[in-house]
């Protein structure tokens, strides 16, 4: 129990400020990129996108696909402060 292989985080960032939103997600995926541990991640927060290898987005309880799921990916990188047109998988 002290070494865990997964770890599930529910709105990690939800309460707190920027600064300490991006240290918990620097933190997780370092937790990820260096000691090897599955990150399952469930958040509102765009900037999330910027720490994670895979995202799969929910519309009121279903799992988008296809082009369903590349239209949500796309806003979410717009609401982020990115640019249209970038590929995001």
């Amino acid at each position: 129990m002290t070494d865990p292989d997964l770890i599930v985080a529910d709105e990690p960032t939800g309460d707190l400020d920027a600064r300490n939103a991006e240290a918990i997600l620097d933190l997780l995926r370092q937790l990820r990129q260096h000691f090897g541990k599955t990150v399952v991640m469930v958040t509102h927060d765009p900037r999330a996108l910027r720490f994670v290898d895979d995202a799969h987005h929910l519309d009121k309880g279903v799992l988008l696909e296809g082009e369903d799921a590349a239209r949500a990916r796309e806003a979410i990188h717009v609401a982020a402060g990115g640019t249209t047109g970038r590929t995001l998988r």
